[in-house]
């Protein structure tokens, strides 16, 4: 879905009280910005949590696993073919929001 040749500047999206930045599972190991900042680590169930460079910018971290699959033809397989891929819950998106509730106040 991303690409990680893009330019960092093409991996923002702009929201209306804050933007998010995308960044692979590589890119991440060593990112680090000159801003407070919030990590949602998304990263499939079967594999090892993300290594996230350390930064006093970073104020906090939220780790969730489930399967980023984002194509909606993927989203059909789910219930259409029995896939074994996780979708995020409800439980995910909840811990979401009451992340970036509890800690928008620091960026």
């Amino acid at each position: 879905m991303f690409q990680n040749n893009l330019p960092l500047s093409e991996k923002i999206f702009h929201g209306t009280r804050f933007d998010f930045l995308v960044l692979s599972r590589a890119e991440i190991k060593s990112f680090t910005a000159e801003t407070s900042y919030l990590i949602i680590s998304v990263t499939d169930p079967e594999q090892p949590a993300a290594e996230i460079a350390e930064s006093t910018f970073l104020q906090a971290t939220l780790r969730l696993k489930f399967h980023d699959i984002g194509k909606p033809s993927r989203i059909a397989e789910q219930f259409t073919n029995h896939s074994t891929d996780i979708l995020m819950s409800e439980k995910d998106a909840k811990e979401i929001l009451s992340f970036v509730s509890e800690h928008l106040t620091k960026v």
